[in-house]
């Protein structure tokens, strides 16, 4: 490279040229397959499909996110970090280029991110092209995401920033107000002097962070938040307000030891803290809609609330499942704890503390939420009185069934969460040991989702399209029928090779993968789903599904083997 500035903007986009190839073959695949399959073609309807892609486009770009997410976790063991580029403070460049190039980067990555499927969808389908006022919305989006994330180490200060911002939301300052011309479908906005407020706030913010960045460099932050350690950095920790309330670690059992450890690691009490947080910006963001009358009616029903909820646990999930084995990526290098490598404690009982810690605080994290929507709902929902007369009878029709049947369904609900849970940390831990191995096997398998769907609808018409893609569908799943007993003997075979579990445990699991196999079963029965359906391979694949925490269990130990000897 000719200069530092080359060399950090090569930097990010070999960490962003992945992920933004997934998004844009994933946003052109899922806006394709809608608008043959589902989107209506009559033109009274073009008007909010029209907008809906334009939002669906923008949705897609938070996948954008993530590897912002591991840059800002690559240079220390502080999540926290503030400003991410540390081994770039030595580089011969100013602050202000060094702040000035991952921003306009990042800014234009996400632009083009916006702009270039809406062009492909524009000369495929009837689709208005991309639209100034959105670019606005990205571009401004962009720099203030960045300059809350970046602009100081401290967790609490950042914390801040983030309710200053929701607040200005809720106030309607930072939000423009807009409209859809009729006939053009054109988003404009109501008056041109709702830009000036909010590109002030974002200059502003922007600034800030500029200075923050500047007090980084030089090792302190910007409001001088004392640093005792460099492991300890700004943080805001409540055994620090409290002294007395943490407990020494236990020293005569190393799993008592190793359970402490992912307490500290993964506590519940910082899990119920994030779920309270995610309530009520869940119930923010109700209220927003509310206000903007984005519901049917005026009023959210209980489907829509409980679906707002649901995403918000559904990240949360999402980010606590992916940190259970404790990897991450440190300048594009994965890394595992020594700690873990060497510990004198068996695999499986590693895994089972690390998943049991999880699982509890998940749990504990829905309750939260729970508690925190039931108490403070009325505060932000019109209405909430009617919702919790529905959850109540809700509730009431759950547990009116006989006492077996509840403890069947809430074990099958509990063995289904669990297998996600793990399903979904182990392959997040694979996609960072085999990064480029499962960005093309993601690819490859959208292209293929794609050109399967465009040749469907090219050699069928519109009343045919769907039998003939539900009959693929269906055929589709003989690789499950096939794939899953093949997947399930391999890693029988690779956890008894490897001496992960002896002969005992692996009659012990197969055993206990067995009987919940017969539980899922009684309950097909008792749905008389049996009975209703006709093609075999349905048959066979949903059947088949009641061994799959069977096989998530060996696929976990099979990772946590593979982490200890990398």
């Amino acid at each position: 490279m000719r200069s530092a500035a080359e060399a950090l903007l090569w930097k990010n986009w070999q960490l962003t040229r992945v992920p933004l190839l997934l998004q844009q073959l994933g946003v052109i695949a899922v806006v394709s397959l809608l608008f043959i399959v589902v989107f209506p073609q009559d033109a009274d309807a073009s008007r909010q499909v029209d907008f809906g892609i334009h939002v669906l486009v923008l949705m897609s770009l938070c996948f954008l996110v993530s590897p912002l997410a591991m840059l800002s976790k690559s240079n220390s063991r502080n999540r926290l970090t503030g400003f991410p580029y540390h081994q770039e403070y030595v580089l011969p460049i100013s602050t202000a280029t060094l702040v000035l190039v991952p921003v306009v980067y990042f800014s234009l990555l996400f632009v083009f991110a916006y702009i270039f499927p809406l062009l492909v969808l524009s000369a495929l389908f009837d689709v208005t092209g991309p639209q100034f006022l959105f670019v606005v919305l990205v571009f401004e989006s962009v720099l203030t995401v960045l300059a809350l994330a970046w602009w100081t180490s401290s967790g609490l200060a950042r914390s801040l920033g983030w309710i200053v911002l929701m607040l200005l939301y809720w106030n309607q300052t930072r939000f423009l107000s807009f409209g859809i011309a009729d006939g053009t479908h054109i988003v404009v906005l109501e008056s041109l002097s709702q830009l000036i407020v909010p590109t002030l706030i974002t200059a502003t913010l922007l600034a800030l962070m500029y200075l923050g960045v500047i007090r980084q460099r030089y090792g302190d932050d910007l409001f001088g938040i004392e640093r005792e350690d460099s492991t300890n950095s700004g943080r805001f920790l409540l055994r620090n307000l409290f002294p007395l309330a943490p407990a020494s670690c236990p020293t005569d059992s190393a799993v008592a030891a190793e359970i402490w450890k992912e307490r500290q690691l993964r506590g519940l009490a910082s899990a119920g803290f994030i779920a309270i947080l995610a309530a009520f910006t869940a119930l923010l963001i109700i209220r927003l809609l509310s206000v903007y009358r984005a519901f049917d009616g005026g009023l959210p029903e209980l489907e829509e609330v409980v679906v707002i909820l649901f995403l918000f646990y559904l990240l949360f999930v999402m980010g606590a499942a992916s940190q259970t084995f404790g990897v991450s990526v440190r300048n594009g290098t994965p890394h595992f704890s020594v700690f873990d490598r060497t510990l004198l404690l068996g695999t499986a009982k590693l895994v089972a503390i690390k998943f049991s810690i999880t699982i509890a605080g998940l749990m504990l994290a829905a309750m939260a939420m729970a508690s925190v929507v039931w108490v403070f709902g009325s505060l932000f929902i019109d209405g909430f009185e009617q919702i919790k007369v529905l959850v109540v009878d809700k509730l009431v029709e759950f547990t009116s069934v006989p006492v077996l049947a509840l403890i069947r369904l809430v074990v099958l609900s509990l063995v289904a969460f669990t297998t996600a849970t793990i399903l979904w940390s182990a392959f997040c831990v694979w996609i960072m040991l085999k990064p480029k191995l499962m960005a093309w096997a993601w690819s490859i398998l959208l292209v293929y989702g794609f050109l399967l769907f465009m040749f469907i609808a090219w050699i069928t018409e519109e009343n045919e399209f769907n039998t003939l893609s539900t009959a693929i569908n269906i055929k589709h799943l003989w690789l499950f029928m096939f794939g899953l007993p093949a997947v399930l003997v391999y890693l029988c075979r690779g956890v008894v090779r490897d001496r992960i579990v002896n002969a005992r445990q692996l009659l012990l699991l197969s055993t206990m993968g067995l009987l919940f196999t017969l539980l899922y079963v009684s309950y097909l029965i008792g749905t008389e789903f049996y009975a209703t359906e006709s093609h075999i391979e349905v048959l066979v694949s949903t059947s088949l599904l009641g061994v799959l925490p069977l096989a998530a269990i060996l696929f976990a130990l099979r990772t946590m083997c593979s982490l200890r000897h990398h």
